[in-house]
């Protein structure tokens, strides 16, 4: 019972299917030979259906969005497209994870041209790191008098990292609204 899929052996994989393999028991985990699971094959094949099924799983285990290849690869390396990149992240994937050639994985896209996933990782990545600022300066009190101000970053940047896509808005537009308030 595995739900990877090696290079040679690809083939299309629907949501139901997925879902009776879970049921009889199969990991979500599990690896095949190179060290692939279903996760970082569905995300390499831009399979944004199932990679939002593997990370939002309800019962049972959910997929690991950190978990690598036997290179060093991460899902949000291997994500073919900014749909994908945006629900890794969103999901907790570290934008920071070398693999074993010492490559992030913005610098991954970006030496393989794939720069609309590159730039969100960027951008959404920093929309992320700007809210769990706000959410931080909110929760200790210390926003100094500017509560509001971070509350409404906040509320910008839960909007703007919920999408699927490249963000609307810049994570330097949000810090240029922030500084302007305060």
């Amino acid at each position: 019972k595995t739900l990877s899929r090696t290079r040679s052996g690809r083939q299309a994989i629907n949501a139901a299917a997925v879902h009776r393999l879970l049921d009889s028991g199969a990991s979500l985990n599990e690896r095949d030979e190179q060290g692939r699971t279903a996760l970082l094959w569905s995300a390499e094949n831009g399979l944004a259906d199932l990679v939002s099924l593997l990370l939002t799983r309800t019962e049972g285990e959910r997929a690991d969005p950190n978990i690598t290849d036997s290179k060093g690869r991460s899902a949000l390396h291997l994500a073919q497209t900014p749909a994908v990149a945006s629900m890794l992240l969103r999901a907790g994937s570290e934008r920071q994870m070398k693999n074993a050639d010492g490559r992030t994985p913005e610098a991954q896209h970006r030496r393989y041209g794939r720069f609309d996933v590159a730039e969100l990782i960027t951008e959404q990545g920093e929309i992320l790191h700007l809210q769990g600022v706000a959410e931080r300066r909110l929760m200790h009190g210390d926003a100094h008098g500017a509560s509001d101000t971070y509350r409404d970053a906040l509320e910008l940047c839960r909007d703007e990292a919920a999408k699927d896509d490249s963000p609307a808005v810049s994570a330097s537009a949000i810090r240029q609204s922030i500084r302007q308030s305060l």
